[in-house]
């Protein structure tokens, strides 16, 4: 099989489990918002430009909205979960999700566009497909971040930091596309306009198509790109 037929295929295969996963998450099919009722409790938030989540039970879905909030959610008649969280300067810290077991029970956070500019997991699940943004970054210990929008958008400037098997799907176009990467992957099925960075350690990043290189890796590391 040509490397470009297995990268799609890995790519598609990921996204595929990734959303999979996150609809068992949110209840679908045990409690799908298209066929069972909700409950919904809305926490403001003052302005916050960075995210900070570690080991939290369930994948953590950001979206676009006009106030920045936390979005609780469970199934009619059941326990509403709670959060803990705190403000840490202007950085929104997740501690930990409450009753996350509970069917159906999750939470998302609202965020106003291009106001959040930096996410940092550790042992999470993020998932930007529903915050366009312009200009991001992303620091990630052994976690995976999806950033595949229904309508694709251009990024400016996309920064990834991550170890310990990181992962990122990106389905977007990208300016620049700046990359650390430790035992960590990255796929983007879209063009890069300038890759710049290094990789080591068993990392490897595939892409659809680069304008300019400026990028190392070591020998156990690999780039692919294909047109």
């Amino acid at each position: 099989m040509k490397t470009s037929n297995i990268l799609l295929a890995s790519l598609f295969g990921s996204i595929t489990i990734t959303t999979m996963a996150m609809m068992a998450d949110i209840g679908f099919g045990g409690g799908s918002r298209e066929y069972t009722e909700y409950e919904q409790e809305n926490i403001e938030l003052p302005p916050f430009r960075h995210l900070q989540v570690h080991h939290n039970g369930r994948s953590v879905a950001v979206e676009a909205s006009s106030s920045p909030s936390i979005r609780l959610f469970s199934m009619k008649g059941d326990q509403m979960p709670s959060i803990a969280y705190r403000m840490q300067g202007d950085t929104l810290v997740i501690e930990r999700f409450e009753n996350h077991d509970l069917v159906g029970a999750y939470f998302t956070i609202q965020a106003p566009l291009n106001e959040l500019q930096g996410v940092t997991a550790r042992n999470t699940e993020v998932v930007l497909n529903d915050y366009p943004f312009e200009r991001m970054a992303l620091y990630l210990d052994n976690s995976r971040v999806q950033i595949y929008p229904k309508t694709r958008n251009h990024l400016s400037m996309l920064l990834v930091e991550g170890s310990n098997h990181a992962h990122v799907n990106i389905s977007s176009q990208v300016d620049t596309l700046a990359l650390t990467l430790n035992q960590s992957s990255v796929v983007i099925d879209d063009a890069v306009t300038l890759l710049s960075g290094s990789i080591e350690n068993s990392s490897s990043v595939g892409v659809r198509e680069v304008g300019i290189f400026d990028f190392s890796k070591d020998a156990s590391s690999r780039l692919d790109h294909w047109d």
